[in-house]
């Protein structure tokens, strides 16, 4: 009996850490715009869309930004230019469910001069500032990136781990004095 408990607790914590550790946009609402010349501009061929299994897609005109569980891919660019160089012209993405997490500039990204300074978190919002670079029709910018768990998932973890911790503890026969 006390077997099976063990690895209900146990298996429910690695649930738990599962979540914690691929915590996605899947599921979540997903905002995107273009502003240019600055940040406080007026959203231009602003959209909404839901991520699910199927990649969100957004059309910013003269290009396509794409939303899925785990990456932002811009693509399918329909010139070639480059974009004018201004405090801000680029993609702001809002989660409506989630903090943007982790974040990394995929190998498969091939814009010139793209870096991670063109890239600003702020919890839930994501400002992606392409000033000043040139693209082309085979221009990908590819971004790896996480949403932030939920607190609940954390704390389910932890009270988990703690249930094992306090099961094992029981089953340890006590130690004699003699």
């Amino acid at each position: 009996m006390l077997h099976k408990k063990c690895f209900t607790i146990a298996v429910l914590a690695l649930a738990c850490t599962a979540r914690i550790a691929g915590a996605s946009t899947l599921g979540d609402k997903v905002t995107m715009d273009l502003r240019f010349p600055s940040l406080t501009s007026a959203p231009e061929f602003a959209s909404t869309s839901t991520v699910t299994a199927a990649p969100a897609s957004f059309d910013l005109a003269n290009f396509t930004g794409t939303v899925s569980n785990g990456q932002i891919v811009f693509d399918a660019w329909a010139f070639t230019s480059r974009f004018e160089s201004a405090a801000f012209n680029g993609v702001v993405i809002t989660d409506g469910n989630h903090q943007w997490g982790k974040l990394s500039i995929d190998k498969a990204t091939t814009m010139a001069g793209f870096s991670a300074d063109a890239i600003n978190i702020a919890d839930n919002v994501m400002t992606i500032n392409f000033s000043g670079l040139a693209f082309n029709q085979q221009t990908k910018v590819v971004l790896d990136v996480s949403a932030v768990p939920e607190p609940d998932s954390a704390a389910l973890l932890f009270a988990g781990l703690g249930l094992i911790g306090v099961t094992l503890r029981r089953r340890l026969p006590a130690k004699r004095i003699i």
